[in-house]
């Protein structure tokens, strides 16, 4: 930063208005900016006769540093490089969060998609059951009719034999009417 600007910069910061006067005073005494945080106040007064002026100037001077700039330009400049800092950081967690959402977003999808599959699954199984139960119901239906029928059978196989043995009963008593008749 140089001279010029230094003085115009701290006439602005502290409401004052800049003249190329004062910057006269600085370069006809070969002062320079880096000079300036060791003036003493004999020096001061000797150059600003401006009791506003003066002050102002020499409270910045303090502040300057080595290399001529102020350190409330240097804390300024800092800041500024804090704020790029924090303004990318929140930049990658913006696109973090962003990337998570997605993925949440994706997952209740897949987690959507897999529930009705679910679902879908629980319904079959459940008309299955019911078909299965139909099926065992019918099958039990059936053997107790197989069971009835083979007790019919048997019944109707002892019946068969007994109409049998009747018949050959009755055959033979016609055999022997019939022998007795012929007699």
């Amino acid at each position: 930063m140089s001279l010029p600007d230094w003085v115009k910069q701290t006439c602005e910061l502290y409401g004052l208005s800049y003249n190329d006067a004062i910057v006269s005073k600085f370069t006809d005494n070969a002062i320079t900016l880096n000079m300036l945080p060791s003036l003493v106040d004999a020096d001061w007064k000797e150059l600003i006769p401006q009791v506003g002026v003066r002050t102002a100037l020499r409270k910045a001077a303090s502040d300057l540093n080595p290399e001529g700039g102020s350190a409330l330009q240097s804390e300024i400049n800092a800041l500024r490089s804090k704020k790029d800092e924090l303004q990318l950081q929140e930049e990658q967690q913006q696109q973090i969060a962003d990337s998570y959402r997605e993925q949440i977003q994706m997952a209740q999808g897949r987690l959507q998609a897999k529930t009705t599959e679910l679902l879908d699954c629980q319904s079959q199984a459940s008309l299955v059951m019911s078909q299965s139960t139909e099926l065992d119901t019918k099958t039990t239906s059936l053997a107790m009719e197989l069971e009835s029928l083979k007790t019919q059978k048997v019944t109707m196989a002892a019946e068969k034999a007994k109409v049998e043995e009747e018949r050959e009963r009755a055959q033979m008593e016609a055999r022997a009417l019939s022998n007795i008749a012929a007699m």
